[in-house]
């Protein structure tokens, strides 16, 4: 966490918090004064900043910690949510070039092709993905997908 107290010496700080995010994903606390505070969020919210008006309570500053460390872990679970579905939708993809492939090349069925790839990624104990890739490859030359 990098707490950035308003102004700093050389400038406002708002270069350094965009600095920050844009250098790590650490959790942003600008503290700003009231009269303030709602121009500097507005200035930073691409940030993701968090902005705490001066003067506050102990208290405030511990909460306002508790939600962003809460945001943080919520944003990472959805970052690998998000990760694992674009890696499922990635084999969908490839599962079905494969598959139409099958159907262009051996004439089968799509429930024969899909049959296909199913038994041969049992049989050889191999993803159904992996399965896919072998028969882009074999059929249509394509590489890398």
């Amino acid at each position: 966490m990098v707490i950035v107290s308003t102004p700093l010496r050389s400038e406002f700080g708002l270069n350094f918090v965009a600095d920050v995010r844009s250098r790590t994903d650490a959790i942003i606390l600008v503290l700003a004064k009231t009269e303030i505070a709602d121009e500097v969020q507005n200035r930073i919210k691409f940030t993701g900043a968090y902005v705490l008006p001066r003067p506050f309570s102990k208290q405030s500053l511990i909460q306002t910690i508790k939600m962003a460390v809460m945001a943080k872990e919520n944003m990472q679970r959805l970052e690998q949510e998000k990760s694992k579905l674009t890696k499922q939708l990635d084999d969908v993809k490839t599962i079905d070039r494969a598959k139409c492939c099958l159907i262009e090349y051996l004439n089968l069925t799509e429930n024969q092709a899909h049959r296909h790839i199913q038994k041969l990624a049992m049989d050889t104990r191999r993803t159904q993905r992996e399965i896919a890739e072998d028969i882009l490859l074999t059929y249509s030359g394509i590489t890398n997908v």
